[in-house]
């Protein structure tokens, strides 16, 4: 059997109220070459009962009995994956018809970025207007607004097989939250990144998403990943910088903060300085790149 040139992967638990819209997202793509692999992961809704009755032909279906939790579900996906191409759309989330295809043409034309976002709509039962999130653009605007958190919609993504076949980069078990941030700030490691510069998708909000049930677990991680990424990419500097001092960082600047949520002076005076620091550091290194 001849490989498709992408594997969509999708891990599902418990759901089963939005995943017909997200498969039907694909059935329109203009782009044809692709296996959708779903991973049912241990769902106890109507998940399998629609995944049984689906009609594309592309689809395939991985399930564990009982669930693993999402890095296990898309580590399984991913060593399942027949593509070159790996591309991530979450269940509750949609792929505009030109998603594949403007990403596929991209990387296609572009051997050095081994991963590519989009920006996207976002769909919300909430009152709106909602915005439309919109990611930097070039790697080094990526690397910069990764030190403060998800710089990619994770739902957006496309990437090259062998980041996980070659370069061995999974998703972590270590934490229940931030699987995806941690995901993509180690790919960093190993690869460029850009975002094609189109809304390709939308994602949705909704009050029993992962994000929203795990909400208050997200800023410690966060902050001990960012640590991490710091220490890949300037460890000189992160020697100097506590997991608080990113709380902090985090807090003054980045889109998470509490409405009317105050810090202590001194914890904002540290943590402007250390956001002058950061951004010093990685202005110099993208004006005088390593050889």
């Amino acid at each position: 059997m001849t490989a498709p040139a992408v594997s969509v992967l999708m891990p599902v638990h418990n759901g089963g109220h939005f995943l017909r819209p997200a498969l039907e997202s694909l059935s329109i793509q203009t782009f044809a070459d692709f296996e959708i692999l779903v991973v049912n992961d241990g769902s106890t809704d109507d998940t399998a009962t629609q995944l049984a009755v689906w009609p594309d032909p592309r689809l395939r279906v991985l399930t564990f009995p009982v669930n693993r939790g999402e890095a296990a579900a898309r580590n399984h996906g991913l060593a399942a994956a027949r593509g070159r191409y790996i591309a991530l759309l979450d269940s509750d989330d949609l792929a505009y018809p030109d998603r594949l295809a403007a990403q596929v043409s991209h990387l296609d034309a572009h051997p050095a970025i081994g991963l590519l976002g989009a920006d996207c709509d976002v769909i919300s039962a909430e009152p709106g207007p909602h915005a439309p999130i919109d990611s930097p653009r070039t790697d080094a605007d990526l690397r910069w607004q990764s030190v403060f958190g998800h710089a990619f919609v994770h739902s957006m993504l496309l990437f090259r097989r062998e980041l996980f076949s070659e370069h061995g980069v999974a998703y972590s078990t270590e934490f229940p939250v931030a699987t995806d941030y941690d995901w993509f700030t180690r790919a960093l490691a190993v690869t460029r990144a850009a975002t094609y510069p189109a809304r390709l998708g939308a994602y949705r909000r909704h009050e029993t998403s992962f994000m929203r049930r795990h909400a208050e677990a997200l800023p410690a991680a966060l902050a001990t990943l960012a640590h991490r990424h710091l220490d890949r990419e300037f460890p000189a500097l992160a020697g100097h910088i506590s997991n608080a001092d990113l709380r902090d960082l985090h807090r003054m600047f980045a889109a998470g903060r509490v409405p009317g949520e105050k810090l202590p002076l001194a914890a904002m005076r540290r943590a402007a300085i250390l956001h002058a620091d950061l951004h010093a550091a990685f202005t110099a290194r993208v004006h005088n790149p390593a050889p």
